[in-house]
């Protein structure tokens, strides 16, 4: 606006100062004109503005005034802005007033100015070639006075361009004696040339100007319109300007200004054009439709200020992705500012958008800086859905009032004031329940600083307090205190499947949050007295955690579930399969309960209360996924332990039939002396230990020690997550229960080992509950034989020494007292004496 009414203003001086230099010339020598030449009159006229002055043809007529027509009007530019034509005109009419013009002062009725074109110049010092017009000292052209030479990168020094104040006199100019009752230009043109600014030329074109009660020293009426930017007529200006000489020479720059404008309609293209406009425009703002404003424009056409109307409810507006305003909704402006050395300033904006009215007050707007102070009723946030592209994503809704100083330097942020929440909500993207609602609260911003809440509202359906303190908002870095009396996770993550079963009671949660170059990072300790994770119940949960890199490091996770306590730590890694290497800590955990809550096949088959420490790690997003990449270590114990459906010493037992010397290995009243042995079709154990190594699914131990009243086990294989089981074992009898055995069949001693243990070996494999048993009765034969042979031989040594001696051994006496030494009688045949061991050989096999 400022460089309309600068062009304008310096157009109409032009004009008024050629038109006024030769009427008052021609008007008051009108006899000279006749006697004289008219290269006199031009003459005059050019030592009067300073300025060449040429006209093709001059015609004068006198009736009860003068009448002055002057046809092809030209005059030359100060030559140290231009070589070309200041301004022409095609035809210049006047109506002087006679009596006046007898005492030598110009009082003209009229003058038309028709199809004029003026160029004006802003030199690189910011000096316009229209403020060295009309210059005059001791009735002589003016030339500048010179200043300190400016260095130039080529060419001679040259003397800075000045606006031709300096060294003017105090007595009367020419400008001030004359007066005009109406001006009109027709159809002018202007063009614009800013050397310091840049740019393209700007052209204003169709002018049509009226003014009335023209005078340098004296406001002066006017009525303007022309088309700015376009060949269409988008500019009207009414009002007063002036005066624009008040002490006889030309100061368009402190002229005052009292107009009111209407603009537009004019595409944002075509603002862009204009250099000081284009610097204020936003690169990424885009406007469809035409743009207009109404508005009053005061104080003095170098330092204007404004008061606009706009309404763009018309126009559809997107400013990068932060603002999509389509046509039709309402958006109004009112804003009050001004220019002062080509800087945009707003004193006061109020802006009405959807349902929001938005004051901005001191607004400043720069190159890379905006500021202003914001003030809001309580509005409706739904209402700005329409044009902010974040709130639709999220389905915002609820009240807002900001009151604040909000700043933005070098794309740095910085606000200071408040922001109250009433009943805010928030749905996921894509989601129509809100995932946040009831938010209400307020926000204290101090600088880069922040202060939050504390904030109530409802998290899905759980109650919930935040509050924060952001020690930087830009980049971000803040601690936070949460609360929530329960968290339902399938509210919070849809797409889990676990049921409403999954929650977190009396949860709490504190730490910080900073936004780094990598991402996100953040801290926190969090707590729930009771709930549910992956159908599993638990208490007592306590996590210490620090996510970075989207990696979580578990420092610390303890709590009360399946019966017992787990305490972990570790890390995760989020990637599209998480991945996880943990430390377990298990104390008297069901571990029924734990194949239960993973639904394992194993579920229902296998009872008991674990205690170990394990070293796992795995990555999937679900316990099929998981299974084959486990891999880790461990001791676990077992207590209380059942293996259900299937008893595998009475399956060891019962397949121990027709040992060579021994036949069935526990005689059937034996049996039913142990019905919890042989009988139960359930496993029972009092404890059991391990160490083993975790490969995918498959648990592998080399120790696997099993004790129940009767007996022991011992393993050696492996078995895994989905019921299968491999292991050589041995079952070791009791001392008792073998003993026991042994009463009733002696040669069961054969089968023992030194502590006077039964020992069956055999193998476990299959799937449970139907796993096969087989002990290894050939092993055990051969164990029975040898050690059968082992213990009849020692018994007939020893009967044959005790009957005949260790002489009767080595070839001594005999039973009956002869020399066991003594040789056979010659010719004698030896008598063939018995095998000891034969007869048990015999009865054994």
């Amino acid at each position: 606006m400022r460089k309309y009414l600068i062009i304008g203003g310096a157009a109409l001086g032009a004009l008024l100062l050629v038109a006024i230099a030769l009427l008052f010339y021609a008007a008051s020598n009108l006899d000279s004109i006749i006697e004289r030449n008219r290269e006199y009159i031009l003459t005059q006229a050019s030592n009067a503005l300073g300025r060449p002055v040429q006209v093709e043809e001059i015609k004068a007529s006198i009736g009860w005034g003068v009448m002055m027509d002057l046809v092809g009007v030209k005059v030359g530019d100060d030559p140290r802005f231009s070589q070309r034509e200041f301004l022409t005109a095609d035809d210049v009419y006047a109506k002087v007033e006679f009596l006046p013009l007898l005492a030598s002062e110009l009082r003209a009725n009229e003058l038309v100015i028709k199809k004029p074109n003026v160029r004006i110049i802003r030199s690189k010092d910011g000096v316009l070639n229209v403020s060295t017009i009309g210059a005059k000292l001791n009735g002589a052209p003016v030339a500048p006075r010179e200043a300190a030479p400016r260095k130039r990168s080529k060419g001679p020094a040259q003397p800075p361009i000045t606006s031709g104040q300096e060294g003017r006199t105090d007595g009367p100019s020419a400008l001030q004696m004359f007066s005009i009752t109406k001006v009109t230009i027709d159809d002018g043109t202007v063009e614009y040339v800013d050397e310091q600014g840049g740019g393209k030329p700007v052209v204003l074109r169709a002018i049509d100007l009226d003014l009335r009660n023209l005078s340098v020293v004296s406001p002066i009426d006017l009525d303007l319109r022309m088309a700015a930017l376009g060949e269409t007529p988008n500019v009207e200006v009414s009002g007063t300007i002036g005066p624009v000489g008040p002490g006889g020479t030309l100061d368009v720059g402190q002229a005052p200004l009292k107009l009111k404008i209407s603009l537009g309609p004019a595409e944002l293209a075509q603002l862009r054009t204009v250099p000081m406009a284009a610097a204020a425009i936003p690169a990424d703002l885009k406007v469809t439709g035409p743009l207009a404003m109404d508005g009053n424009i005061s104080g003095t056409i170098a330092a204007p200020r404004f008061h606009l109307d706009l309404d763009f409810t018309d126009n559809e507006i997107i400013y990068a992705n932060s603002f999509t305003k389509p046509a039709g909704v309402t958006f109004a402006a009112i804003a009050e500012g001004g220019l002062d050395d080509s800087k945009l300033t707003v004193a006061h904006t109020k802006v009405t958008l959807g349902d929001a009215d938005i004051q901005a007050d001191d607004v400043t707007i720069g190159a890379h800086n905006i500021g202003a102070t914001v003030k809001t009723n309580r509005f409706d946030i739904a209402a700005l859905t329409a044009v902010l592209p974040a709130l639709v994503e999220y389905g915002a809704s609820g009240k807002v009032q900001i009151d604040a100083r909000v700043k933005i330097a070098d794309g740095m942020p910085t606000a200071t004031g408040t922001v109250d929440l009433a009943q805010v909500a928030l749905a996921r993207p894509g989601q129509k329940s809100p995932l946040v609602s009831g938010l209400s609260g307020k926000l204290r911003l101090n600088g880069s600083a922040a202060e939050v809440g504390p904030l109530l509202f409802k998290l899905g359906s759980s109650k919930a307090t935040l509050s924060a303190n952001a020690r930087s908002l830009s980049p971000l870095h803040f601690t936070y205190d949460f609360k929530a009396d329960t968290l339902k996770l399938n509210e919070l993550v849809p797409d889990r499947n676990d049921g409403e079963s999954d929650q977190l009671n009396q949860f709490a949660a504190r730490g910080s949050v900073a936004m780094t170059d990598t991402g996100l990072s953040a801290d926190t300790d969090a707590s729930s007295a009771s709930g549910s994770l992956s159908k599993v119940a638990y208490e007592a949960l306590g996590v210490s955690a620090t996510w970075a890199d989207k990696r979580l490091n578990l420092r610390k996770l303890d709590l009360r579930a399946l019966g017992g306590s787990i305490a972990a730590s570790g890390n995760v890694e989020m990637k599209s399969e998480p991945a996880f290497a943990l430390n377990l800590d298990l104390d008297r955990i069901d571990i029924t309960k734990v194949l239960e809550a993973q639904e394992s096949k194993s579920s229902g088959m296998i009872r008991g209360i674990l205690t170990g420490r394990t070293e796992v790690a795995g990555q999937g997003s679900d316990f099929d996924k998981l299974k084959p990449t486990l891999r880790g270590r461990g001791r676990i114990a077992l207590a209380d332990a059942k293996l259900v459906g299937v008893n595998i010493v009475a399956q060891a037992f019962g397949k121990t039939q027709n040992i060579p010397g021994i036949g069935d290995l526990v005689p059937k009243s034996i049996e039913q002396n142990h019905p919890a042995t042989f009988s139960d079709p359930d496993t029972r154990i009092d404890s059991a230990s391990l160490t083993f190594d975790l490969d995918g699914p498959r648990i592998t131990t080399h120790d696997l020690v099993v004790q129940a009243p009767d007996y022991r086990l011992t393993g050696d294989g492996w078995f895994d997550l989905d019921r299968q089981v491999d292991l050589n074992a041995s079952i070791l009898l009791s001392q008792a229960l073998s003993s026991e055995i042994e009463g009733v069949k002696k040669n069961v001693v054969y089968l023992t080992n030194k502590q006077g243990e039964v020992v069956v070996p055999l193998r476990i494999a299959g799937t449970l509950p139907k796993v096969i048993v087989l002990p290894n009765v050939a092993d055990m034969a051969q164990r029975a034989a040898s050690r059968a042979v082992e213990h009849k031989g020692k018994e007939a040594v020893e009967k044959f020494l005790k009957k005949k001696g260790l002489g009767g051994l080595l070839g001594g006496s005999r039973d009956d007292g002869s020399d066991g030494g003594t040789a056979p009688a010659p010719g004698s045949e030896p008598t063939p004496s018995k095998d000891p061991l034969a007869p048990f050989l015999k009865r054994f096999f």
